[in-house]
């Protein structure tokens, strides 16, 4: 698995055409090197930052909709977001050809962190991240998997669309739910 920064050397302060403009250059650069067959776009949503979490997934290079998932009634925008790519990563288990080439693109520098450093075991129990991490560990045995980081809110096509997906209206499905512990 390896890990990347698309925009990284920018902050949330700088305007957003600056942060569009350097994560289309990173992305360029990185297509040239290991061009995706697939493209996985997520994102999570909380409401107030830690309740009706939501999850939308963006696909590219792969003839399956674009999902929005209920995650749980308190949930953390994080815990959304490792939701999110679980469910994309889920949707593709079963229909892509061995040694493909698989981008997961988020906005969450926190998921990208916890992976990239496998800290997400360590924080408090969430279930999404420890889902996540295990499934990124079996899909890499046979895929080449590239997370990352994107910036989120500047016109990234990709982005935009699970941004709108994570907040689209949706009703709220009966329990169980995957509860996390984490803040």
């Amino acid at each position: 698995i390896s890990f990347h920064l698309a925009g990284g050397g920018c902050t949330r302060s700088e305007p957003p055409s600056t942060r569009l403009a350097a994560a289309l250059a990173d992305l360029s650069a990185l297509r040239l090197v290991t061009p995706p067959d697939i493209e996985i776009w997520t994102d999570g949503s909380a409401v107030d930052g830690y309740r009706d979490g939501k999850a939308g997934v963006h696909f590219r290079g792969i003839p399956l909709d674009d999902e929005t998932h209920y995650v749980a009634p308190i949930c953390s925008s994080t815990t959304a977001e490792a939701a999110a790519v679980t469910h994309g990563l889920r949707a593709i288990t079963h229909t892509i050809p061995p040694s493909s080439t698989i981008w997961v693109l988020s906005d969450s520098r926190a998921v990208w962190s916890a992976l990239k450093h496998a800290s997400c075991l360590s924080w408090k129990p969430d279930p999404w991240l420890t889902q996540l991490s295990t499934l990124l560990l079996q899909l890499a045995q046979s895929h080449q998997l590239h997370f990352i980081w994107v910036p989120g809110h500047c016109g990234l096509e990709g982005n935009e669309a699970a941004d709108a997906l994570a907040g689209a209206p949706i009703p709220h499905p009966t329990p169980p739910y995957l509860i996390s512990q984490a803040a």
